[in-house]
């Protein structure tokens, strides 16, 4: 298997399919969900859990016309201020003449740029 796999269903994880999606459901009423911090052993699911539920996420929001964006940050790859903000900014950026490079500015720019893709995209509900 690799990696990126991802399987249609997740035998003997819908506890905590439910218990995410729970918490990030309000987000396709208009509603600020709340922050998730996701930790434990490793191999347990949480990364495959946490893409699935993002997935399905992202498939309600196009069934019933709400924007959602979902993007998946594993930070033990993505372990700094900047790359983190880099990472969710270039993420909301669709040309990639405009991305964000890996290292070179200064992290409040990088801060600013993303507040100026959330600001372009409508917000944050």
């Amino acid at each position: 298997m690799r990696p990126t796999f991802m399987p249609e269903i997740l035998p003997h994880r819908e506890k905590e399919i439910n218990n995410l999606a729970s918490v990030l459901v309000p987000a396709l009423r208009d509603e600020t969900p709340s922050n998730v911090f996701i930790y434990g052993k490793t191999g347990t699911g949480k990364t495959a859990v946490t893409k699935f539920v993002g997935k399905e996420l992202l498939k309600k929001g196009r069934e019933t016309g709400k924007k959602v964006n979902f993007i998946y940050i594993n930070c033990e790859v993505v372990d700094t201020q900047y790359r983190l903000l880099q990472n969710i900014t270039n993420h909301l950026i669709d040309d990639w003449s405009e991305r964000i490079p890996f290292t070179g500015w200064p992290t409040d720019e990088v801060y600013a740029k993303l507040k100026q893709m959330i600001e372009k995209e409508g917000g944050v509900t």
